[in-house]
C-alpha cells in the first residue's frame, strides 16, 4: 500500500476507511479470533447489525473452508484482510495450501459454504495463486451501493506484519487499534484458560499499549502479535521508530493483584527500531 493511500485513511462516524489484517494458524479455534476481529471493526465503525451478520457469516464460512480443506496434513496460514470504506467492505481470505481444489460443490459440504458466501456477499471471487494457495475475495455493499463502486485494485491489501506470534495483526488507522487489540487479547486469553478475573484485568494492559501506540504512530499501519501458552500471554507491538520517554500515565500503568503478574511494557531493539513487549501470567486458582 502506498504512503499516499495510507494518509487518505480517516476514521469517524461520517466517512471512514479502515484496513486490518489477521494472520493465524488454520485451526478450528481460530474462527473465534476472526469473529472477534470482525466484531471489533463493526462496533467501532458503527456498521449496521444486519450487514455485520451477513459479513460475519460469509467470512466464517470462508475461513472454515480453509480449516477443513486447505491443508492435507496439519494446518497452515489463515489470513484475513479487510478494507472498510463508505461504499462497503471488501474481505480477502487467503491460504497457502491446496485451497479448494478437487472438491465437487455438489457432493461436499464446502459447496454449501460457497453458496452461503455467494448469497450473502454482493460479489465473490475465487482465485488459485500461482505459488499455491487460494484467495477468496468478497464484496459487501452498503444499502443502495452497487458493487461496481468497488475498486478491482488490490493495493490496499497489507503486507504481513514483521512480527512473530500465534496471532499477528496489522491495523490502520491507529484509532482502530484499541478495540481490535482489546477484543483479540481477551479471546486469546480465554483460549489460554485465563480466569474470568484475569481476562478482565487484561484491559489495563491493552489500554496502556494502545495509548503508547497512538502517540508513537507515524500514520501508517500499527502491528501487534500475541503468543499464548496455558495462563500466559505475551504481547508485542511495533516496530516503532525512535522511542521517546513515555509520558502518558496509561503507558506507565502497572497491574497488580493476587495471582496476577504483569510485566510493565518494555522496549526491545529491532534493528534501528523498537518493539514494545509485555507478558501477562494468570496464577489464580479457577473457581
Amino acid at each position: 500500500m502506498s504512503q499516499q493511500a495510507r494518509d487518505t485513511l480517516t476514521l469517524d462516524r461520517g466517512t471512514y476507511a479502515a484496513v486490518v489484517r489477521l494472520d493465524v494458524e488454520s485451526r478450528p479455534e481460530s474462527l473465534t479470533l476472526v469473529r472477534s476481529l470482525l466484531g471489533a471493526v463493526g462496533d467501532t465503525l458503527l456498521l449496521d447489525p444486519e450487514f455485520m451478520d451477513d459479513l460475519r457469516t460469509a467470512v466464517s464460512e470462508a475461513c472454515n473452508n480453509v480449516v477443513l480443506h486447505a491443508y492435507d496434513l496439519g494446518s497452515g496460514l489463515l489470513s484475513v484482510s479487510l478494507l472498510a470504506t463508505p461504499e462497503g467492505v471488501q474481505v480477502l481470505v487467503r491460504d497457502s495450501g491446496g485451497g479448494m481444489r478437487r472438491i465437487s460443490p455438489r457432493t461436499d459440504r464446502m459447496g454449501v459454504g460457497l453458496a452461503v458466501m455467494g448469497a450473502l456477499s454482493e460479489r465473490m471471487e475465487l482465485r488459485t495463486n500461482p505459488g499455491g494457495g487460494t484467495d477468496v475475495r468478497m464484496w459487501f455493499s452498503h444499502a443502495g451501493v452497487d458493487s461496481d463502486s468497488f475498486s478491482e485494485n488490490q493495493n490496499w491489501i497489507p503486507e504481513p506484519a514483521p512480527l512473530s506470534g500465534d496471532i499477528i495483526v496489522s491495523v490502520m488507522p491507529v484509532s482502530l487499534l484499541a478495540p481490535v487489540l482489546a477484543r483479540l487479547t481477551r479471546a486469546a486469553a480465554a483460549q489460554a484458560r485465563f480466569t474470568t478475573d484475569g481476562i478482565a484485568e487484561i484491559a489495563a494492559v491493552t489500554d496502556a499499549v494502545a495509548a503508547y501506540a497512538a502517540g508513537a504512530s507515524s500514520g501508517g499501519p500499527v502491528d501487534f502479535a500475541l503468543s499464548t501458552t496455558t495462563r500466559r500471554l505475551e504481547l508485542t507491538a511495533g516496530p516503532f521508530g525512535e522511542v521517546a520517554v513515555v509520558a502518558d500515565e496509561h503507558a506507565q500503568h502497572q497491574v497488580s493483584g493476587p495471582g496476577h503478574e504483569f510485566a510493565e511494557p518494555a522496549f526491545e531493539s529491532h534493528g534501528d527500531r523498537k518493539l514494545l513487549r509485555t507478558v501477562i501470567v494468570d496464577e489464580r486458582v479457577s473457581a
